[in-house]
């Protein structure tokens, strides 16, 4: 399987993207290796999803916050619908409910950015 039909797989499997099949003919991948953020794709110029192959250590909590306001300003910028973050951790629920309150404090009940946080070997 190819790198964009693991993609796809995993937005599908893992993120719950209901999308139609038309919207993943195109994925445009960016990488970002000296960044906290690892990658960036953009799915169908519908959907964002920016990746963070490891968790924020406690004092980049502001960082976390900042990608949060980054991603809502591309989403908008580019005039795409939804705007995800994916965390990965070898402790999702942990890790989940530790950025969970932080996360909803930086998206300001934006129901179109969301945060999902998953094992890191699901990740593509």
């Amino acid at each position: 399987m190819g790198r964009k039909e693991t993609i796809t797989q995993f937005v599908r499997e893992q993120l719950g993207c209901q999308c139609p099949e038309e919207v993943f003919r195109s994925i445009e991948i960016n990488a970002h290796p000296e960044s906290p953020l690892s990658e960036k794709w953009i799915i169908g110029g519908r959907l964002l999803i920016y990746i963070l192959r490891k968790p924020p250590e406690e004092q980049e909590d502001s960082l976390f916050r900042s990608l949060v306001e980054k991603c809502r300003e591309e989403r908008d910028r580019k005039g795409l619908n939804r705007c995800r973050l994916v965390l990965a951790s070898p402790d999702p629920d942990k890790e989940d409910e530790k950025l969970r309150p932080g996360f909803e404090k930086a998206a300001a009940a934006d129901p179109e950015i969301y945060l999902h946080v998953v094992k890191g070997e699901y990740l593509p």
